[in-house]
């Protein structure tokens, strides 16, 4: 299977320079001097579905639905990788054409032929055992259902070695250049875990020299050297299941500030001048906003209308008046965790009636703006009035 996983790379291959130096420096440097040719436009129109590649080919659409997965037909048709893939460079497939740059402005700057490209990206990642994890940053992880066979697959046929550098150029003519560093160091990962090192001389010589940045050349080749710190293997349903979690997580979360929206919602109007109603859409709007100093206070007018118990419960989540009647609200995590306390028991936390006659002695103290009066409710301050564990 191409190597040990003894920890490094078997000596196979001479690390000197090779022929492929000129081939890359061309078109890291764009191909100075090449022209486009204004009639040649039949990459565009296979990008936006119009014209099925040749030979014994499909429109681009037809392929990915047709083609993706059948690994018989992927490895033995050569003539369909220079359409899905199109470089500057004249192919094998002499019925193709090289990409001309008016071409490839025209398919990124066609929504729909970009998605289509991308999804061209993602079968042939599936043909090598691989799966594009995250479209916006182009993390590659191994297929999990298929890597063990299409890995083989690919140390032994080193046609598709060729086919990986074309798809690393076109990547870069679409403006996808910074798909091409996770694409390599995956593979550089699987490479010091055992797998893909018949690919090793071609990942040196011509995958890792196709990408542009210096920067990011230099870290992939330390990186044959020295492996890249571990990273956590992902796959599909490992993401689509973290996703859920996440997804369940925040539900729960926003169900705190939606608990008192349940019940009778027909009249509209009365909720907007019943004070509770009004007091709670403020807290939600506080805790949604909780930089914003305006929304932490509330003034005499909207206390006014509350009713004493409600004024009290303020006060035990960390509400504080100054000389002017007006409560404000510290900024915290903690104390705006204890309003959200108070919205999910509505607005009266349950232990707020055993603290009434604690506080009713405290209730026209004024205290320090923005800060914290502990007498009233003698505990600390970043207490919250509940115990509440949810995060």
């Amino acid at each position: 299977r191409g190597g040990t996983s003894s920890g490094k790379f078997p000596v196979m291959f001479s690390w000197g320079r090779s022929s492929s130096v000129d081939d890359v420096e061309r078109y890291r440097r764009g191909y100075p001097g090449k022209k486009d040719d204004p009639k040649a436009n039949e990459n565009l129109r296979f990008y936006q579905n119009e014209l099925k590649s040749k030979p014994k080919g499909d429109y681009v659409e037809e392929i990915h639905k047709k083609w993706y997965g059948d690994y018989r037909l992927l490895e033995r048709h050569h003539g369909y990788i220079q359409w899905l893939f199109p470089i500057r460079e004249k192919g094998m497939n002499w019925e193709s054409q090289p990409l001309q740059m008016f071409e490839a402005k025209g398919i990124r700057e066609d929504p729909k032929a970009m998605k289509r490209f991308v999804n061209s990206y993602r079968l042939m990642l599936d043909f090598y055992g691989m799966t594009l994890v995250n479209e916006r940053t182009g993390e590659v992880a191994r297929n999990t259902k298929n890597y063990e066979d299409q890995y083989e697959n690919l140390e032994e046929s080193s046609h598709n070695w060729l086919r990986v550098t074309r798809i690393l150029k076109s990547l870069g003519e679409m403006e996808l250049e910074h798909y091409k560093k996770p694409l390599l160091e995956h593979i550089i990962r699987e490479m010091w875990r055992g797998h893909l090192r018949p690919c090793f001389r071609s990942l040196k010589d011509y995958w890792i020299p196709v990408v542009k940045s210096v920067e990011e050349r230099g870290t992939l080749m330390a990186w044959l050297k020295s492996p890249p710190q571990p990273k956590e293997i992902k796959c599909p349903a490992e993401t689509e299941k973290k996703k859920a979690e996440a997804e369940k997580a925040k539900a729960e979360n926003e169900k705190d500030t939606t608990e008192c929206e349940k019940g009778d919602t027909a009249d509209v109007d009365s909720k907007a001048n019943d004070p509770k109603a009004r007091l709670a859409a403020f807290l939600r709007e506080l805790l949604s906003n909780p930089d914003d100093a305006t929304l932490r206070s509330l003034k005499p007018e909207i206390l006014d209308q509350l009713d004493k118990d409600v004024q009290i419960a303020l006060r035990n989540c960390g509400f504080c008046a100054d000389d002017a009647g007006i409560l404000s609200l510290p900024a915290g995590e903690k104390a705006d965790e204890q309003v959200r306390s108070l919205l999910v028991s509505s607005l009266v936390p349950a232990d707020s009636a055993k603290r009434i006659e604690d506080v009713a002695g405290e209730s026209k103290t004024s205290a320090a703006p923005m800060a914290i009066s502990t007498e009233a409710t003698g505990q600390d301050p970043g207490a919250s009035v509940e115990s509440d564990d949810r995060s």
